[in-house]
């Protein structure tokens, strides 16, 4: 009597347990399948999107374009991506040019925050120049700017101490800007002449040769 009572407890316990065990398979199989749905792809728009932005702060020219209310658009080229900027008004250009200034050919004349920018940079520059040849402080030069087109610059500076300033010529050589004289008599002929300026910035010169004043035509 007692052998049967055991067996049939240890039936009951069989049973209980192969019943959990089915259990847990199951949910160990339902969780895993879960994991391994794959998650929705980005849509091409979103991809397009992703890359614009990237590209946005990838480069000072797309950063520009969007500056001045432009969308950039990437195009897919045989020599590979390049950005193109939209304007408000519909031009089109290609990112680089529009940052140059080269297109549309007008728009050095619509951005004259730019034009600003590249000012403050020259003269930055030209204050650099004489306190490299003068060997002072950069904080002790004052200088201003009369005319600058952009390979020939004129005006006039003084240095902190100093009751008198002078003038001075600046041209662009190689691409950089060099100072070409600087003083507070006649500007020489022979310091101007590599330089080609326009006689409306130096209508006259002194020839030392001949110790006479020439008339530039």
């Amino acid at each position: 009597m007692k052998k049967n009572i055991v067996l049939a407890l240890l039936t009951i316990l069989v049973v209980i347990l192969s019943l959990i065990a089915g259990g847990l398979a199951v949910y160990v199989f339902l969780n895993k399948s879960e994991k391994l749905e794959p998650s929705p792809s980005p849509s091409p728009a979103a991809v397009v999107e992703e890359k614009e932005e990237a590209v946005g702060l990838a480069n000072p020219a797309s950063v520009y374009c969007k500056n001045q209310g432009g969308s950039l658009r990437i195009e897919e080229t045989e020599g590979g991506q390049r950005g193109i900027c939209v304007l408000p008004e519909g031009i089109e250009c290609e990112e680089w040019e529009y940052f140059r200034g080269t297109c549309p050919p007008d728009s050095a004349e619509a951005t004259p925050d730019k034009a600003e920018s590249v000012a403050k940079a020259d003269e930055q520059m030209f204050k650099e120049l004489f306190a490299d040849k003068y060997n002072k402080p950069i904080g002790d030069i004052t200088l201003t700017i009369d005319e600058n087109t952009g390979t020939h610059a004129n005006g006039g500076v003084k240095f902190a101490g100093e009751i008198g300033g002078a003038w001075w010529l600046m041209a662009k050589s190689g691409g950089d800007w060099v100072i070409v004289a600087d003083g507070n008599g006649t500007v020489p002929c022979s310091a101007i002449e590599p330089y080609n300026f326009p006689t409306s910035m130096v209508p006259e010169c002194w020839d030392e040769g001949t110790g006479t004043l020439v008339v530039r035509q």
